[in-house]
C-alpha cells in the first residue's frame, strides 16, 4: 500500500475520541501488523488505544474457534 493510500484509509481516524481496541488475527491475510499499528497511532484523540493480536486467528477472527480467547480480550478492554 502506498503512503497516500495509507493516509486515505485512515482519513477521519484522528477524529475518533473514544477508547479504541484494534484487534487483528495473527494469521490475518488482509491486515498486516503495520496496518494495525498505523490505525492505533492515527487515533491521536482517543484517550486509550490498545492493539491486540489474537494468536492463530485469521481475518475472520470472531468466527474462528475457540472464541473464548477473543471474547476475553475484548471484555478485558471494555472493563477498563
Amino acid at each position: 500500500m502506498s503512503l497516500s493510500q495509507k493516509r486515505e484509509s485512515t482519513k477521519g481516524v484522528r477524529d475518533i475520541a473514544t477508547p479504541t481496541l484494534v484487534v487483528r488475527g495473527e494469521l490475518d491475510f488482509c491486515s498486516r501488523p503495520e496496518d494495525a499499528a498505523t490505525l492505533a497511532t492515527e487515533r491521536v484523540n482517543a484517550p486509550v488505544v490498545q492493539t491486540v493480536t489474537i494468536p492463530e486467528a485469521t481475518h475472520d477472527l470472531f468466527n474462528n474457534r475457540p472464541r473464548s480467547q477473543r471474547i476475553e480480550k475484548v471484555l478485558t478492554f471494555l472493563r477498563r
